[in-house]
């Protein structure tokens, strides 16, 4: 469905920003 879909994606996203911040910082 779209709406599965759509949360698979910000799933996805806040994985990628997470993963960012975390190498950011030491």
């Amino acid at each position: 469905s779209k709406s599965d879909y759509r949360f698979k994606w910000i799933k996805i996203e806040v994985n990628q920003m997470a993963f960012r911040g975390r190498s950011d910082k030491p």
